[in-house]
Protein backbone atom coordinates (compact mmCIF):
# COMPACT_ATOMS: atom_id res chain seq x y z
CA UNK A 1 0.00 0.00 0.00
CA UNK A 2 2.89 2.44 1.00
CA UNK A 3 5.57 2.13 -1.57
CA UNK A 4 8.72 4.40 -2.90
CA UNK A 5 5.87 6.35 -5.40
CA UNK A 6 3.71 6.97 -2.53
CA UNK A 7 6.41 7.95 -0.30
CA UNK A 8 7.82 10.15 -2.48
CA UNK A 9 4.67 11.80 -3.24
CA UNK A 10 4.15 12.81 0.07
CA UNK A 11 7.59 14.31 0.50
CA UNK A 12 6.91 16.67 -2.17
CA UNK A 13 3.97 17.39 -0.90
CA UNK A 14 5.37 18.58 2.46
CA UNK A 15 8.18 20.32 0.94
CA UNK A 16 5.36 22.11 -1.19
CA UNK A 17 3.61 22.69 1.44
CA UNK A 18 6.52 23.93 3.73
CA UNK A 19 7.50 26.97 1.02
CA UNK A 20 3.49 27.89 0.55
CA UNK A 21 3.23 28.32 4.51
CA UNK A 22 7.05 30.20 4.48
CA UNK A 23 5.82 32.43 1.95
CA UNK A 24 2.67 33.33 3.38
CA UNK A 25 4.14 34.23 6.46
CA UNK A 26 6.88 36.26 4.54
CA UNK A 27 4.08 38.16 3.05
CA UNK A 28 2.56 39.13 6.22
CA UNK A 29 5.98 39.88 7.88
CA UNK A 30 6.49 42.17 5.07
CA UNK A 31 2.95 43.67 5.88
CA UNK A 32 3.28 43.95 9.51
CA UNK A 33 6.79 46.05 8.90
CA UNK A 34 9.55 43.32 9.69
CA UNK A 35 10.99 44.02 6.34
CA UNK A 36 13.65 46.25 5.69
CA UNK A 37 11.88 48.12 2.79
CA UNK A 38 8.51 48.00 4.90
CA UNK A 39 10.25 50.16 8.03
CA UNK A 40 11.48 52.21 5.48
CA UNK A 41 7.73 52.87 4.26
CA UNK A 42 6.74 53.36 7.11
CA UNK A 43 9.28 55.44 8.70
CA UNK A 44 8.70 57.65 5.25
CA UNK A 45 4.77 57.79 6.47
CA UNK A 46 5.56 58.51 9.68
CA UNK A 47 4.30 55.84 11.93
CA UNK A 48 6.02 55.11 15.00
CA UNK A 49 7.60 51.84 16.25
CA UNK A 50 4.51 51.43 18.20
CA UNK A 51 1.85 51.17 15.80
CA UNK A 52 4.06 48.15 13.87
CA UNK A 53 3.99 46.44 16.97
CA UNK A 54 0.80 46.58 17.37
CA UNK A 55 0.22 45.57 13.86
CA UNK A 56 2.48 42.54 14.28
CA UNK A 57 0.24 41.33 17.23
CA UNK A 58 -3.02 41.56 15.45
CA UNK A 59 -0.77 39.47 12.73
CA UNK A 60 -0.82 36.27 15.55
CA UNK A 61 -4.04 35.30 14.36
CA UNK A 62 -3.27 35.18 10.72
CA UNK A 63 -0.55 33.35 11.40
CA UNK A 64 -2.15 30.60 13.45
CA UNK A 65 -4.89 30.99 10.38
CA UNK A 66 -1.92 30.59 7.85
CA UNK A 67 -0.83 27.11 9.89
CA UNK A 68 -4.61 25.74 10.18
CA UNK A 69 -5.12 26.35 6.08
CA UNK A 70 -1.77 24.54 5.05
CA UNK A 71 -2.12 22.53 7.82
CA UNK A 72 -5.53 20.84 6.17
CA UNK A 73 -3.56 20.84 2.86
CA UNK A 74 -1.27 18.35 4.33
CA UNK A 75 -3.49 15.92 6.13
CA UNK A 76 -5.97 16.34 3.26
CA UNK A 77 -3.15 15.33 0.46
CA UNK A 78 -1.70 12.87 2.68
CA UNK A 79 -5.03 11.31 3.04
CA UNK A 80 -5.21 10.83 -0.82
CA UNK A 81 -1.87 9.93 -1.54
CA UNK A 82 -0.91 7.92 1.49
CA UNK A 83 -4.14 5.81 1.99
CA UNK A 84 -6.47 6.78 -0.72
CA UNK A 85 -8.91 8.52 1.69
CA UNK A 86 -11.74 10.11 0.38
CA UNK A 87 -11.31 13.58 1.66
CA UNK A 88 -14.07 15.87 0.25
CA UNK A 89 -14.79 17.32 3.98
CA UNK A 90 -11.29 18.79 4.29
CA UNK A 91 -11.78 19.92 0.85
CA UNK A 92 -14.84 21.66 1.27
CA UNK A 93 -13.38 22.88 4.89
CA UNK A 94 -10.08 24.14 2.98
CA UNK A 95 -12.33 25.63 0.24
CA UNK A 96 -14.07 27.70 2.16
CA UNK A 97 -11.08 28.83 4.49
CA UNK A 98 -9.83 29.89 0.80
CA UNK A 99 -12.72 32.04 -0.06
CA UNK A 100 -12.73 33.75 3.41
CA UNK A 101 -9.25 34.78 3.33
CA UNK A 102 -9.93 36.40 -0.40
CA UNK A 103 -13.08 38.18 1.18
CA UNK A 104 -11.17 39.46 3.86
CA UNK A 105 -7.89 40.40 1.96
CA UNK A 106 -10.85 42.41 -0.21
CA UNK A 107 -12.11 43.92 2.89
CA UNK A 108 -8.70 44.93 4.08
CA UNK A 109 -7.90 46.03 1.11
CA UNK A 110 -11.21 48.30 0.97
CA UNK A 111 -10.32 49.95 4.32
CA UNK A 112 -6.72 50.59 3.51
CA UNK A 113 -7.97 52.87 0.56
CA UNK A 114 -11.11 53.99 2.13
CA UNK A 115 -8.85 57.10 2.75
CA UNK A 116 -7.39 57.76 -0.42
CA UNK A 117 -8.51 61.04 -1.34
CA UNK A 118 -7.92 61.27 -4.93
CA UNK A 119 -9.47 57.68 -5.72
CA UNK A 120 -11.76 56.45 -3.07
CA UNK A 121 -12.83 52.86 -3.86
CA UNK A 122 -16.83 52.48 -3.62
CA UNK A 123 -18.94 50.27 -1.55
CA UNK A 124 -20.74 49.38 -5.06
CA UNK A 125 -17.20 47.96 -6.07
CA UNK A 126 -16.49 46.38 -2.76
CA UNK A 127 -20.03 44.96 -3.13
CA UNK A 128 -18.41 43.48 -6.82
CA UNK A 129 -15.23 41.94 -5.77
CA UNK A 130 -16.47 40.23 -2.73
CA UNK A 131 -19.03 38.80 -4.67
CA UNK A 132 -16.42 37.76 -7.50
CA UNK A 133 -14.40 36.74 -4.34
CA UNK A 134 -17.10 34.29 -3.70
CA UNK A 135 -18.99 33.34 -7.04
CA UNK A 136 -16.25 32.23 -8.92
CA UNK A 137 -14.43 29.46 -6.56
CA UNK A 138 -18.08 27.95 -5.87
CA UNK A 139 -18.78 27.67 -9.52
CA UNK A 140 -15.09 26.11 -10.52
CA UNK A 141 -15.35 23.49 -7.15
CA UNK A 142 -19.45 22.78 -8.09
CA UNK A 143 -18.02 21.94 -11.50
CA UNK A 144 -14.90 19.90 -10.07
CA UNK A 145 -18.05 18.27 -7.61
CA UNK A 146 -20.10 17.75 -10.64
CA UNK A 147 -17.30 16.11 -12.65
CA UNK A 148 -15.88 13.84 -10.23
CA UNK A 149 -18.06 12.96 -7.35
CA UNK A 150 -21.07 12.10 -9.72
Amino acid sequence: MFTTETGIGVVVMVVFAVFWLAFMLWEDWGQAGKTARARASAKANGWEQDEMQNTITRNGAIIAYRLMTVGLFVVMLVDIIAFGKNVSEFAILWFVCMVFEGVYRTIATYRAAKDDEENPPSQRALAGDIVKRIFIPVVIFADLIWKFWR
